[in-house]
Order: structure tokens, then C-alpha cells, then sequence
């Protein structure tokens, strides 16, 4: 996808993110585990990108997703970046990505960025938040699929 339409479109992408992030995301959350808006955003971005726009993207999103949750800034910063970075890494690699490598992708770096969290800003429920980050990552995957879908097909129209 040009890295202008990327950069674009994801501005709407990442403020409809904090919002379902913020309003809708507790309130659909099954065994304490909730999906991060916000993170599947970077995650699936970042499969279209570079890892320079990878490291962007998952930057912008612990930004806000730290902002909103009033918690450690750096942390999410930290482990944002970094999940959105490794998730270029396949663009990069030539790794075709479909919705069901999407999928997993998202799912397994969720897992990661949330003990990547956990490690980084101790909480003091250590076991709760173990169990809860399967569950989120399980949501997070589940959410990554459509929205890949819906980048793909506007990457494939930009290109024509």
C-alpha cells in the first residue's frame, strides 16, 4: 500500500480505535479478558508496512493507548512499538499475509506485547492479567481478520 494512503488512513483508523478502545472494549470483556482496538490497529497496519511504519504505527497506538488508560505511557510505548515492528517484519521478509496468517500474527504478538506490558509495569494481580492476556489475544486475532480484509481490499483498489 503507498505509504501515503497508509499514513492517511490511519488517522481515522486510530481515532475510531481509541474511541471503541475507551467506550466499547470494557463493556464486551469475558473473564477479564478485553480486546485492544488499538493494538489489532497497529498489529494489521503494520503487516502493511515497512518496519520504519511498523514502528510508527505501534508507536502512535501505545501513545494513545496509554493516554487513555492513565496508566504507564512508556510501557505501552515500549511494547506497542516493538509488537508492531516484528509484525512488519513480514512485509519486509516477503511474506504474503493472508487473513488467516493475520490472524495469528495478531494473536501471537498480543500475547507477547501483553507479557511485554506486564514485565514492564508490574501489576499486582500477576496471575489475573496471565490469565486474561489469552482471552485478549484470542479477541484481538478474531478482530484483526475483517479489518485486514478491509486494508487489503483498499491496498489492492490503490493499486490498480
Amino acid at each position: 500500500m503507498n505509504a501515503m494512503v497508509l499514513s492517511l488512513s490511519a488517522i481515522p483508523i486510530y481515532w475510531l480505535a481509541t474511541v471503541l478502545d475507551s467506550g466499547l472494549s470494557p463493556r464486551i470483556a469475558v473473564m477479564g479478558g478485553s480486546p485492544s482496538f488499538l493494538l489489532v490497529a497497529a498489529l494489521v497496519l503494520a503487516l502493511f508496512s515497512r518496519p520504519a511504519g511498523g514502528a510508527t504505527a505501534g508507536f502512535f497506538a501505545g501513545l494513545l493507548q496509554g493516554a487513555v488508560a492513565g496508566a504507564n505511557m512508556p510501557a505501552y510505548v515500549i511494547s506497542r512499538t516493538i509488537g508492531a515492528t516484528v509484525a512488519s517484519w513480514s512485509r519486509y521478509l516477503g511474506i504474503e499475509v493472508g487473513p488467516i496468517l493475520a490472524f495469528g500474527v495478531v494473536f501471537v504478538l498480543s500475547v507477547f506485547t501483553s507479557l511485554l506490558l506486564i514485565f514492564l509495569a508490574p501489576r499486582p494481580d500477576f496471575a489475573g492479567s496471565l490469565g486474561s492476556t489469552i482471552i485478549s489475544a484470542i479477541y484481538n486475532g478474531v478482530i484483526a481478520v475483517p479489518f485486514f480484509v478491509i486494508l487489503d481490499r483498499m491496498r489492492r483498489s490503490a493499486t490498480r
